[in-house]
């Protein structure tokens, strides 16, 4: 089984300690979105995010990490991330763009984002 790690790099959190090889290692492939987003973020407010997705994709090389292209028939999965009304609202679109990825390569998406679980997608996994 094929598993897609979401890095949380939050817009307004605290800077996170993370071991980006160390991260990296648990999963082989990943998507291009992922940097986009790491990029916006990091342009967006530096002191949160230090990290430019120039480095994260310089260590992600280095580690063997392999970038899967975004497969277009993705978009078309969208209609399927359903939530219960009564969820709190989820606000990140990259979340829902790499959800319906892995829905569509049929891999496990694991993340540590409680509000992803409320779609109810079966290949989510809450850590």
């Amino acid at each position: 089984m094929r598993y897609l790690y979401i890095f949380h790099f939050g817009w307004n959190s605290k800077p996170q300690k993370v071991s980006y090889t160390d991260a990296l290692s648990s999963c082989s492939e990943g998507y291009p979105v992922s940097l986009w987003e790491i990029e916006i973020k990091h342009l967006t407010n530096p002191k949160n995010l230090a990290v430019s997705s120039k480095v994260i994709s310089a260590v992600a090389e280095v580690s063997g990490y392999t970038l899967i292209p975004l497969n277009p028939l993705s978009i078309y999965r969208l209609p399927e991330l359903k939530r219960p009304d009564s969820a709190p609202r989820h606000k990140d679109p990259f979340d829902k763009i790499l959800i319906c990825q892995a829905m569509t390569e049929e891999m496990f998406f694991l993340t540590h984002d409680s509000l992803i679980s409320d779609y109810g997608v079966s290949n989510v996994l809450v850590v």
